[in-house]
């Protein structure tokens, strides 16, 4: 009877190899996207500071991940997303 150990076969160098090349485009794509979502949350902030109203930065985060995305936030807090694209799922309709 082989041990655990001798059974265990490593894994191949090639498919090693795509497995590290898939894991770096996917962390590059998520960058990208983080990097996207940053630059709207700051836009964000900074609308808000320079109209007098701040903002919350959580709710800010959740907006601008949601517009770097092509999506619409769906809340019933229409208070923390004045001037973003929202859904209020208790008026069933978009604001």
């Amino acid at each position: 009877m082989r041990s655990r150990r001798e059974r265990r076969e490593p894994p191949s160098k090639p498919g090693l190899q795509a497995m590290k090349a898939r894991n770096r485009s996917l962390l590059v794509a998520s960058f990208r996207s983080m990097k996207k979502a940053a630059l709207i949350w700051g836009e964000l902030m900074a609308h808000g500071k320079a109209t007098g109203r701040r903002r919350s930065a959580l709710s800010m985060i959740v907006a601008a991940i949601a517009q770097s995305n092509s999506c619409i936030v769906v809340t019933d807090n229409e208070r923390d997303f004045q001037r973003i694209d929202i859904i209020n799922p208790h008026r069933a309709t978009v604001i």
